[in-house]
């Protein structure tokens, strides 16, 4: 089980001399120093990597082919990876391909002189793989875009431990924050729930957002007893909201990895109704590319989760490449359209249309849809327009601690949802 990974980085910016550094510096006794990968052949963007990488304080190897790159990434195992369009006799989508395949944590950015939308493509398969994608860069690449990357991923996410992070547990150190999705019908929005977002009071970084820990906890086998702690929390400031009044419920997210536990209709429904909630009180969020394998496994626990009264919504809708056959063959309830989508609301007409299109096709089948990454009014009205059921960003209100959220309650009133 798992919880939103939300995309939000903390920058910096470091002076030092710029140095280019030799792979056989990167071993994995030296896991604080930040380590940049580039795949590519160009020589000019090579010294401006290298220069820009010295500046912020980390070192960056180039490699020209395709066992180059292999060995690099298990020695390195990279921050960030800048792939150009080809690497020796190699693609970049094969190179995708090879980096799923190896399981690379990196932030990975594609380099290109191509079709903007071919790019986009590349990115989107990138996604399914469960890389992590950063957007594009087309060439020639600006020295400031550049920089504002580099930046921006240096500092996104802090080493961690299994130790750190089962003290971390046991000292409950892991709170949710909540962002409420609001419902678009009738002239006022409606708050319909709530959606559970992890956090992490840690005691050296500070508050750290999930991005920057959930793979770690995935990786250390934590997952479920993070989950966990999240839910029970999460149900105890569902209370104090319905007895002030404020009867929305809550979504919370569940990873890929707990789509092979049989137990976990069972075991979210116990934590549920012993906190005296029915299950329609809680919506399951599971990403479309946890959608992409033919499991029986998934199957089963997902009809078991409607069986058991649980509401479940597709989320990142639209970046997955099986999202027709899925949303017949699973029993969901809402799809969510990706934040990448709604950006472009405005700026590209074919995000429009996709939109549009989408929210059509939701409500032909029986569904709702909700609209993520709401970042203003103008986008508010648009997707009201459309006929969009929800929405929530920071449009509306950023994640905030329960507490937070219950003084916002208290400026808009008492709000009410179907719920259990």
């Amino acid at each position: 089980m798992a919880t939103t990974t939300e995309h939000s980085r903390q920058t910096g910016d470091g002076e030092v001399s710029p140095a280019s550094v030799r792979p056989e510096s990167f071993r994995a006794d030296r896991p604080h120093h930040k380590r940049i990968l580039l795949a590519d052949d160009d020589e000019e963007f090579r010294n401006l990597v290298e220069n820009l990488a010295g500046r912020l304080g980390c070192g960056a190897v180039v490699v020209k082919d395709f066992d180059q790159l292999r060995a690099a990434n298990d020695e390195l195992e990279p921050e960030v990876v800048l792939l150009g369009p080809r690497v020796g006799n190699r693609d970049a989508v094969e190179i995708l391909r090879h980096f799923s395949e190896w399981r690379t944590r990196a932030y990975i950015v594609l380099l290109g002189d191509t079709d903007l939308k071919v790019l986009e493509s590349a990115e989107r398969l990138g996604r399914s793989h469960r890389l992590n994608m950063l957007p594009s860069l087309e060439r020639p690449v600006s020295v400031t875009a550049l920089r504002s990357l580099l930046r921006g991923v240096i500092d996104a996410r802090p080493e961690i431990g299994s130790g750190e992070l089962r003290e971390g547990m046991s000292g409950r150190q892991f709170i949710p924050y909540f962002q409420p999705v609001v419902e678009l019908k009738g002239r006022e929005p409606r708050i319909a729930r709530a959606e559970v977002l992890a956090r992490w009071e840690h005691p050296f970084h500070g508050m750290l957002a999930a991005s920057e820990f959930i793979e770690a906890v995935e990786e250390h086998g934590c997952m479920e007893e993070l989950t966990a702690q999240l839910l029970v929390q999460a149900l105890e400031q569902m209370r104090d909201w319905r007895e002030s009044g404020h009867l929305f419920s809550i979504s919370l997210n569940v990873s890929t990895t707990s789509l092979s536990d049989l137990n976990l209709p069972d075991t979210l429904s116990d934590i549920v109704s012993g906190y005296g909630f029915q299950n329609d009180a809680v919506m399951i969020e599971l990403t479309e590319s946890a959608m992409t394998e033919e499991r029986v496994e998934t199957l089963d626990i997902l009809t078991r989760l409607r069986m058991k009264g649980f509401a479940l919504s597709m989320d990142d809708f639209g970046t997955g490449y099986s999202t027709l056959l899925e949303l017949v063959r699973l029993p969901f309830n809402e799809i969510k359209i990706d934040p990448r989508f709604i950006d472009q609301i405005g700026v590209r007409r074919e995000s429009g249309i996709v939109i549009r299109t989408a929210i059509g096709l939701a409500h032909g089948l029986g569904m709702t849809v909700c609209a993520e990454g709401v970042e203003s009014p103008e986008t508010l009205d648009f997707l009201r327009g459309a006929g969009c059921d929800a929405a929530q960003g920071r449009a509306i209100q950023e994640p905030v601690s329960g507490s937070d959220l219950m003084t916002y309650l208290k400026t808009r009133g008492p709000a009410s949802a179907p719920s259990g």
